[in-house]
């Protein structure tokens, strides 16, 4: 792998702080609230690099949301399925840090839905959250012979619309009761 020059680290390094500070900026003002002027000026650079490095402030919520990603990743790695002697309460774990992640993020995770109509590239990014869990989910099926009565994809669908109806419409404290309950119906069915 070739080594990356000075400058190419600097880059990426104000690239990755960028995306930071925007995250904050987005929670505390607002996506529509927060200016690309606001952006620059607290990462100290000019619109034209600001513009070099991302094109607009959607490819920030793009970044934003990959490195959401890169965490789900890691964490469904750091769990041990084999080890675990509850099947619901393993993949429960999933989707209680991706709850989690929702209610920290929450302006920048709603502004990230409403581009998933119009935006291929975050449907791409969307696809991934929804393999990483669905491969969870092969892996408890595997570990406890759950029926694989329900196709995969009915599956996926059954728990994003699970997990997009309670956070868009439930209470922000009910959500965890709610996703219990709904995501371990899901379960039981698939038993």
């Amino acid at each position: 792998m070739k080594e990356l020059s000075l400058t190419e680290k600097k880059k990426a390094m104000s690239m990755d702080k960028i995306v930071h500070d925007s995250l904050h900026y987005f929670e505390e003002n607002g996506y529509y609230n927060t200016s690309i002027e606001m952006l620059c000026e607290k990462a100290m650079i000019s619109r034209t690099t600001f513009f070099n490095y991302f094109g607009n402030k959607e490819k920030l919520i793009k970044l934003i949301m990959e490195d959401g990603l890169k965490d789900l990743c890691e964490m469904i790695d750091s769990l041990d399925i084999d080890a675990e002697n509850d099947p619901e309460e393993c993949f429960m774990k999933v989707i209680l840090f991706q709850m989690e992640a929702v209610r920290k993020y929450k302006n920048t995770t709603f502004v990230f839905y409403r581009m998933l109509m119009e935006d291929e590239e975050c449907r791409q990014i969307q696809k991934a959250y929804d393999e990483a869990i669905s491969a969870v989910l092969d892996r408890i099926q595997d570990k406890w012979d759950f029926r694989k009565k329900y196709s995969r994809q009915w599956i996926e669908h059954s728990i994003g619309g699970a997990f997009m109806h309670i956070v868009i419409l439930e209470p922000e404290e009910e959500w965890e009761t709610s996703l219990r309950d709904n995501i371990g119906g899901i379960l039981d069915m698939m038993r």
